[in-house]
């Protein structure tokens, strides 16, 4: 979605995402923003999973407010153990 907001909207500066598969239950996100809001980027991973029946355990290897030049997180997804959770539940 970002591409299209900044075809809209030229001064426009959304955050930037790159996305690395580890194996297949482990992802890395690189973030990078001026506002510094990766705790949002966390919070959207873990609602993501949890839509999906899997639970996530999020761990900010980098982070811009500890002075690094990029927030990385290390998310790692298992099968939700709450009845009824994610799509299937609804």
């Amino acid at each position: 979605i970002h591409p299209e907001v900044r075809k809209i909207h030229r001064l426009a500066d959304p955050p930037e995402f790159v996305f690395t598969h580890v194996d297949d239950s482990a992802l890395l996100v690189e973030y990078r923003s001026r506002r510094g809001l990766c705790v949002l980027a966390d919070g959207m991973l873990a609602g993501a999973a949890a839509y999906y029946g899997e639970a996530a355990s999020i761990s900010h290897e980098q982070c811009t407010h500890r002075g690094d030049d990029a927030c990385l997180m290390r998310c790692r997804f298992t099968p939700a153990v709450e009845a009824g959770a994610g799509r299937d539940g609804d």
